[in-house]
This record gives structure tokens, C-alpha cells and sequence, in this order.
């Protein structure tokens, strides 16, 4: 069912490469903005936001303009501004890395990875042969909230 207005979108999925906006664009089974009845977004926010369906899910499409953590950022804090709703968001694409040793495989484009937390990328110090993770009580990002935690738990079990 179409949303009565942008606060009422739970998921979103925010895409830095193009190739993959794309992808999510060609998923939904339904697109909401292409008959110009789009959803509008706060004054100031820059950030542009196909919205449609998968599924049973309505989803808001942020697109990055560049690579980056300080991109993916704003992009995230304009997109919480305009639709206030938004209880899961998926980074998609080559967003961010992952620090690896050599005696655990890589994680390569293509790989879906499911995680119960969030790493900062400068939350930690690589050293030659290893990346150490700071992980005190104030260096972490803290818990995401039960439903989150839930729909995690149900990807683990697929897995």
C-alpha cells in the first residue's frame, strides 16, 4: 500500500556507485515518484530520493553524489531529516570497507554481509599485519534498537 506521506517509509537504501541504484531501481516492483506525485523532502535537504516498493516494503532510494564516509554521512543525516520514519537503512554498493587479516578471507564486491553492529572506520588502528578494533564501552556505536536486532536474527538463520 503507497504511503500517505514520507514519514511513513521504514526502509531505506542508500547507493554510492551508480551501477547499483540502478539495481535497487530495477528491483522495486512498484515506483511512486514516477508520475510526479513524489514525496517532497525538508527545505534544504539536497539529497534526491526515487521511492517505490519491494516486496511488501515501502523504500526511499538516496542516491550518493561521491564515495566516502563524509558522503555517506550527509547523505544519512538529509535523509533522517526528511523522511523521519526510517527504522532500517542499507548501505548498498562499495560504501565502505573492511579491514581483513590474511588468515580470514577477504570480503569482495558481490558479498552480502550481515552484521549485528557498526564499526567506524577510524575506530581502530591498523598495524602491519592486522587492524585492531577499539572496543571500550564509549569507542562503539551502541546497540541498535530490538527490531532491528530481531530482523538481524532472521537473516542469521537464512544464513
Amino acid at each position: 500500500m503507497r504511503p500517505a506521506a514520507r514519514d511513513d517509509f521504514e526502509i531505506a537504501i542508500i547507493c554510492a556507485p551508480l551501477l547499483e541504484a540502478a539495481a535497487v531501481l530495477d528491483s522495486l516492483n512498484q515506483r511512486y515518484d514516477k508520475d510526479d506525485s513524489g514525496y517532497g523532502k525538508q527545505e534544504g535537504d539536497t539529497n534526491t530520493y526515487p521511492t517505490g516498493q519491494i516486496g511488501q516494503h515501502n523504500v526511499v532510494l538516496a542516491h550518493m553524489p561521491g564515495i566516502g564516509i563524509s558522503s555517506a554521512a550527509r547523505v544519512a543525516s538529509r535523509l533522517q531529516l526528511s523522511f523521519r520514519g526510517i527504522g532500517l537503512a542499507l548501505f548498498v554498493g562499495a560504501c565502505g570497507g573492511v579491514p581483513f587479516d590474511r588468515s580470514t578471507p577477504a570480503i569482495v564486491p558481490g558479498d552480502v554481509v550481515i552484521s549485528t553492529s557498526v564499526v567506524e572506520f577510524d575506530f581502530g588502528r591498523r598495524y602491519p599485519h592486522h587492524f585492531r578494533r577499539k572496543s571500550g564501552l564509549k569507542d562503539t556505536l551502541g546497540r541498535p534498537r530490538t527490531e532491528i536486532r530481531e530482523l538481524v536474527s532472521k537473516f542469521e538463520m537464512v544464513m
